[in-house]
């Protein structure tokens, strides 16, 4: 029997790029992913009927080619560094003295970087190549129990199929995930206490820039407004988070894991939650659903700040 293709076996790795869509320079790593929907299509586009060539049909031809799709990844100690710079940009670090990093990332940047993808194939040893790939957004959910994901919204320029690998040196960056059990959500330095879910979205409002050219291509994928929102699942315990909603009273997030040497802190500044139902469907708890929208903090001068510590020197 002939080899097939089983996500069991396929790698990725990522570059990022010197330039848009020329990819890059510097060592390739090898990054774990739960599923992916990235690549290129390219449809048939069928004119319309020209009269006076019978009733048959024409020949279609190809359309332009969109690369797109989402990719979803496991919210790490280490390689989820990486994720966040391709979404915020580059980050300010320090060096706690200790072994570990600081790594700050802040909403908002004009001009953010773009990476390369190689998804390998082993059992047909088949290479698609996707290069100047852009994240359009990222969103994350914090629950109870299981292992945090982030859906990355992806949008590149190009994509190629070969039987030859585009890596060179690799790095492999040991894996360590973060546990929905480390998880927490907190606003006004205090820890929420009857969350039962959150979500977090963060949109770049990222535009295809989609110049005439001969190859079907993108010309680049420029950041546009920001947008940051989410929803926040509570027990009913007071008043608190109802008060500051019908007041339209701004409160602060912060969502993130801690783990020992390691933490993740996702600090939303400037967080607006509408006056939500509190539904009475039986004896049990009664449950209010927030779904806010943050707006700039002129204090944090961002929306959204992300705060990695980690052993991971650079990004």
């Amino acid at each position: 029997m002939g080899k097939r293709a089983y996500g069991a076996y396929c790698i990725q790795r990522t570059r990022e790029e010197d330039t848009y869509g020329a990819g890059g320079s510097g060592d390739w790593t090898h990054r774990p992913f739960y599923s992916t929907t990235l690549g290129a299509e390219q449809p048939l586009v069928t004119e319309p009927r020209l009269l006076g060539l019978g009733r048959e049909p024409p020949k279609p031809d190809l359309g332009v080619i969109d690369v797109a799709g989402d990719l979803v990844v496991p919210v790490d100690r280490r390689h989820f560094g990486f994720w966040l710079k391709m979404l915020l940009g580059p980050p300010g670090t320090t060096d706690n003295g200790d072994g570990t990093f600081t790594h700050a990332f802040a909403s908002g940047v004009a001009m953010l970087p773009s990476f390369e993808r190689e998804l390998q194939h082993t059992q047909t040893e088949v290479y698609a190549h996707a290069r100047g790939v852009a994240l359009r957004a990222m969103a994350l959910t914090w629950s109870r129990a299981g292992k945090p994901q982030a859906t990355l919204d992806c949008l590149g320029q190009s994509e190629s199929a070969t039987d030859t690998a585009a890596a060179g040196t690799e790095t492999t960056i040991a894996y360590d995930a973060f546990t929905a059990f480390m998880g927490q959500v907190k606003s006004g330095g205090a820890t929420l206490g009857n969350v039962v879910g959150a979500r977090l979205t963060y949109a770049n409002g990222t535009e295809a820039v989609e110049n005439i050219r001969s190859d079907g291509l993108i010309d680049g994928a420029d950041p546009g407004p920001v947008s940051v929102s989410g929803e926040l699942v509570i027990r009913f315990d007071g008043l608190t988070f109802f008060d500051a909603a019908s007041a339209g009273t701004p409160v602060d997030l912060e969502l993130g894991y801690t783990a020992a040497a390691a933490s993740l802190t996702l600090a939303v500044h400037e967080v607006y939650l509408p006056r939500p139902k509190l539904p009475v469907d039986g004896p049990r708890g009664i449950q209010a659903r927030y779904a806010f929208e943050a707006a700039l903090n002129d204090a944090a001068a961002a929306s959204l700040t992300a705060t990695l510590v980690n052993d991971v020197a650079s990004y």
